[in-house]
């Protein structure tokens, strides 16, 4: 007669019980990092959660809940003019604003409780050289929708990643990459760049102007 499987030891049945876990926390984790504001302004701009709660006292936590922050100061302009007053205002008052895009970092590093500026309902693309297979877009709009918006000009970007919910401006600060040993990582793709400072309004940076700010902005974590 045939002998008997042999029963699953100890360190296995521990071994996917972890799977087990591990599984219903990602699916958890992404559950809670997605919930939509009935507003569709916001329903658009936010990723990560943004739970209002008393006293315009708000959570912003990254994409995959793993860091939160409470502010009384999160804001997302809707043009660029509502952006050089809110930047120009943050000056004149001292405080520091942090720029943050869709939370996919890993760590807290885009969060600040002081406050925090979201480019996300700036999300046009502004101009495409199909000849020079350029494109000038504003920094909110996603990966994703970018690669869509150009697919029809037979363009997309050199090299992204798998995910593709970031904001540009905020793949291009953190160097993101894609894959390829060969391909460089996201800023490099970068030729210039609009910057909105407190003192100068909107400057224009790049190689052949002001060449060491462009350097020191392309991939400047949100801290320049």
């Amino acid at each position: 007669s045939p002998s008997p499987s042999p029963s699953p030891s100890d360190a296995e049945i521990r071994k996917y019980l972890g799977y087990t876990a591990l599984l219903v926390f990602c699916g958890a984790a992404t559950y809670y990092s997605f919930p939509f504001s009935e507003d569709a302004k916001h329903k658009k701009a936010q990723i990560f959660r943004y739970a209002p709660l008393p006293e315009d006292l708000h959570t912003v936590s990254n994409w995959s809940g793993t860091h939160e922050v409470q502010t009384r100061n999160f804001h997302q302009p809707e043009s660029v003019e509502e952006l050089e007053k809110l930047v120009k205002e943050a000056n004149e008052k001292r405080a520091r604003i942090r720029p943050v895009g869709s939370g996919l970092s890993p760590n807290g590093i885009g969060l600040a409780r002081a406050g925090m500026v979201n480019l996300a309902l700036l999300d046009k693309v502004l101009e495409v050289d199909k000849e020079k297979k350029r494109v000038r877009v504003q920094a909110g709009i996603r990966v994703q929708g970018l690669v869509d918006e150009i697919k029809q000009y037979g363009l997309t970007l050199q090299n992204f990643a798998s995910i593709r919910e970031q904001q540009i401006g905020g793949i291009v600060q953190v160097g993101a990459h894609g894959t390829g040993a060969k391909l460089p990582p996201v800023d490099e793709q970068v030729i210039s760049m609009k910057l909105v400072t407190p003192a100068k309004g909107t400057i224009e940076v790049s190689k052949e102007k002001d060449p060491d700010l462009f350097y020191l902005a392309r991939c400047g974590l949100g801290g320049l």
